[in-house]
């Protein structure tokens, strides 16, 4: 088998002088990563530096040249074929035989459409033309956004079919996006638009609709994501979320634990069947089973400098528009009154109330709509 370089690409490179390379990522991926997986496996040697550095017959092939796999490389190498080239006409990997190495090596350090283009000057016309005989790429060379768009289009939706055999239902695979190393469990559906990306594995049986974006996470058996964000954090089996609530990093949700919708959880643990129905924020905290937080509860866990850890206990109450400003610890079976402020310590099976005293004031609207104040 020949020897491999691989050449920058054009495109890419002024995305990168830039500082905008993350722009062109791929499910992911930069570019390159998709040809490296493609050469992953024992049959090809990848050579360090420039064209003056190879010896023999040379396959040189674009960093851009996505969609690769070592089946398609291996019948190029094996045909007569010169030149592999995308559906649009576009080369991707050239085969250099070493007779013709002597000219090229004065190029030194190239990317891939200088070195092309010297390559077709050298060559006889008819062997330097572009147009694929038998074999194409069925993922576009990425010299462009649109093509970007196309190519990771192209990847998620061949990923996608692949998930479908394996008996994950996904509706909308032509708008569903998972990374390549993402792992999912037979019989979970996919629903909508959906995005599924890094080292994120998902278990059997679980439903995540549309508009949901999750990254680098575990999510256990019969786990159900509506339309909410996830990233880099564990849900337990049975449990759910959403619409529209966010685990931040080293969010933990436990088994048959329910976020309901507009619920912010950061760098907490949250016991078995505990509940958080809507609007509340728990961050930097150990959260018992069985807890009951309502609607509007804060974790207040930041000074202005630093973060505070808060500590509940199982099977504790924390009524509405509650806050609880860290550090703080509330034991099993405390009850917080809705609308307290929480600073001490609240002990085992105690009701904790912190509230200004109600008054009225007779009149009052009266009085001001006389003065013309209303």
């Amino acid at each position: 088998m020949p020897s491999v370089i691989i050449l920058s690409s054009p495109f890419l490179n002024t995305l990168r002088a830039r500082q905008e390379e993350t722009n062109a990522l791929l499910l992911g991926h930069p570019v390159v990563d998709y040809v490296k997986k493609a050469l992953a496996g024992p049959s090809w040697t990848i050579l360090p530096g420039g064209l003056d550095v190879c010896q023999g017959d040379l396959l040189v092939i674009n960093e851009a040249c996505c969609g690769l796999d070592e089946d398609v490389l291996y019948r190029f190498y094996s045909s007569d074929q010169r030149i592999l080239a995308d559906y649009q006409g576009t080369p991707g990997i050239v085969k250099v035989r070493e007779s013709e190495l002597a000219s090229l090596k004065e190029l030194g350090e190239t990317d891939f459409d200088t070195f092309f283009e010297a390559w077709t000057d050298m060559v006889q016309p008819e062997e330097a033309d572009p147009v694929v005989d038998e074999l194409f790429l069925d993922v576009p060379v990425v010299d462009s956004y649109l093509l970007v768009q196309l190519a990771e289009k192209s990847l998620a939706q061949n990923i996608c079919y692949d998930w479908m055999e394996k008996g994950v239902r996904i509706d909308e695979p032509t708008l569903t996006r998972i990374a390549p190393e993402v792992v999912i469990g037979a019989g979970t559906w996919i629903q909508g638009n959906v995005r599924i990306m890094g080292e994120t594995k998902i278990g059997s049986g679980c439903l995540i609709t549309d508009r949901s974006d999750i990254s680098d996470s575990t999510l256990g058996d019969q786990v159900t994501v509506r339309s909410s964000v996830i990233e880099e954090s564990v849900m337990e089996e049975g449990s759910n979320i959403g619409p529209y609530s966010h685990l931040r990093p080293h969010a933990v949700i436990g088994p048959h634990v329910h976020i309901g919708n507009f619920v912010e959880v950061k760098k907490a643990t949250l016991g078995e069947g505990t509940k958080a129905g809507h609007l509340a924020y728990i961050g930097d905290a150990d959260v018992g089973k069985d807890v009951n937080i309502s609607c509007g509860v804060i974790f207040c866990n930041y000074d202005g400098k630093n973060k505070h850890h808060t500590v509940v206990g199982d099977h504790a109450f924390l009524g509405s528009n509650a806050n609880l400003v860290a550090p703080v610890e509330l034991e099993d079976e405390a009850f917080v009154a809705a609308g307290s402020t929480i600073t001490k310590k609240v002990e085992q099976g105690a009701l904790a109330v912190e509230r200004a005293e109600q008054k009225s004031i007779p009149g009052y609207v009266a009085k001001r709509k006389a003065k013309g104040l209303l």
